[in-house]
């Protein structure tokens, strides 16, 4: 295995480690802290990273191996809880202004 795709692999490693499974039934603002160090983790490790060249020229990309894929995977489930907790927020939110208007209106 050439020292590029060794270098490739460790990062994956890394930054599977550093992107938990979404944790499941817990409230907003617990899912968006963990969302915050996971960000912050794996931004420590790209800053660290060799990222250039990963595979130089003339050299065949590693094909997607299981880790990457998990990778992928467990991206996409953050995005989708992410999206999920913006609109939850963002239905409160509404319902908050809409409650305040209501209670102003009140004689």
């Amino acid at each position: 295995m050439s020292g590029h795709r060794e270098a490739h692999l460790s990062l994956v490693d890394a930054l599977l480690a550093a992107t938990p499974v979404v944790p499941e039934g817990v409230p907003d603002e617990v899912l968006l802290d963990a969302a915050r160090i996971m960000v912050a983790t794996r931004e420590a490790i790209l800053a660290t990273a060799e990222l250039a060249p990963l595979v130089p020229p003339g050299e065949d990309v590693p094909a997607p191996s299981e880790k990457i894929a998990e990778l992928t995977s467990r991206q996409a489930a953050w995005n989708d809880a992410l999206a999920e907790a913006r609109t939850r927020t963002g239905s409160h939110r509404v319902a908050t202004g809409k409650l305040r208007a209501y209670r102003t209106r009140q004689p």
